[in-house]
């Protein structure tokens, strides 16, 4: 495929903005602080309950990178 970009199906956990939200609530004192942690944490689920409902859309700027995608995508978990 030219090289110029990689494929990898495996899935990847990111567990830096868990830490993060984790450090900012176990510092908070007030009821400020309790109430963005709150909020950043009810985003999260909202994100994450939302993404994908309808689909992942992708893009490609040119017909041979959008080909080989599909021809991954129709070889399944085989590829």
């Amino acid at each position: 495929m030219g090289g110029g970009w990689t494929f990898d199906p495996d899935p990847i956990t990111d567990y830096i903005g868990r830490n993060s939200l984790m450090k900012i609530a176990k510092k908070c004192k007030d009821k400020k602080c309790r109430e963005k942690v709150l909020a950043l944490l009810r985003n999260r689920y909202y994100v994450m309950l939302t993404r994908g409902t309808k689909g992942v859309y992708v893009f490609f700027e040119d017909k041979s990178t959008e080909e080989a995608v599909e021809k991954l995508i129709s070889q399944g978990s085989s590829a």
